[in-house]
């Protein structure tokens, strides 16, 4: 009897200390990101985006609010984005519409590190009701000044189709990147272009062949080719017979790759291709 009292003593000690044993951690983290180690507090957010706690996600979202604090940083009155960039990564991990609020605010931050960071862990977030809030963030960030930050939204854009993630605005989205493209960004139309680009992609390409770079039209259009949803095939063979026009090295690999790998059997443009590749 006396054992039986024993062990359910120990089990209502063991429950009560339970809560302690999950708050140490946190404890932990918190002591770390408010220490003097900014090394320290970066992999305490870390830790953080790793667990999948909800006080976690509350301790990270309290600490960025507070303004990414390390007593290194209060001291000396400024700090690098380091720590900043960490916890709006680590927060994103979370992939929480609570978190909406926050990265969008930190989408409009003065460093464009901790901008595309938040503009990417926006991308991320999967609820169908912030689609909306996730676009104008993404055309936000592609008229942004820095290419990393336009780089980001290219990339959320890329992200969301390949994952089937609503994306509304598709073609007006494509139409601010061809604007970007003639203004002589190339990166950030790349990665958006290839992922939804169109008829008026395709187009526009076509009729630019000598005023933009030949990398950047064939990048582009080697990643169109082998979409399934790319088309029709009149389409597809305008596209092989613009790349036969560039004849340089990149346009002839997107030649090479799309007659290797056709994505869709019997297409007379790949019957072209192989054509184009054996003159």
């Amino acid at each position: 009897m006396k054992s039986v009292f024993l062990s359910v003593s120990l089990g209502v000690l063991f429950l009560a200390g339970a809560p302690d044993l999950r708050a140490a951690p946190l404890e932990r983290a918190r002591q770390d990101l408010w220490g003097k180690d900014l090394k320290r507090a970066v992999a305490a957010a870390n830790r953080l985006g790793r667990g999948r706690n909800p006080k976690a996600l509350d301790l990270l979202m309290e600490s960025l609010q507070l303004g990414a604090p390390t007593e290194r940083c209060r001291s000396s009155g400024r700090c690098t984005p380091n720590l900043a960039v960490a916890l709006v990564e680590a927060i994103a991990r979370h992939r929480s519409p609570r978190a909406v609020n926050i990265l969008s605010t930190y989408a409009r931050n003065r460093n464009a590190k901790v901008r595309a960071a938040a503009v990417r862990g926006l991308g991320i977030l999967r609820s169908p009701k912030l689609a909306k809030r996730v676009a104008a963030v993404v055309i936000r960030a592609l008229s942004d000044r820095d290419v990393q930050v336009r780089m980001a939204g290219a990339w959320v854009i890329a992200h969301r189709t390949k994952k089937r993630l609503v994306l509304p605005s598709r073609q007006k989205l494509e139409r601010l990147l061809i604007r970007l493209l003639d203004r002589g960004d190339t990166a950030a139309p790349a990665i958006g272009l290839a992922a939804i680009g169109g008829y008026l992609t395709a187009r526009h390409l076509a009729v630019n062949l000598k005023k933009l770079p030949e990398i950047t039209i064939a990048k582009i259009y080697r990643s169109l080719l082998v979409r399934k949803d790319f088309g029709p095939d009149p389409i597809r063979q305008w596209v092989v017979r613009a790349l036969a026009m560039i004849k340089g090295q990149h346009a002839t690999e997107a030649l090479a790759n799309y007659a290797a790998n056709p994505p869709i059997p019997g297409l007379r443009s790949v019957v072209m291709a192989n054509q184009f590749m054996e003159k």
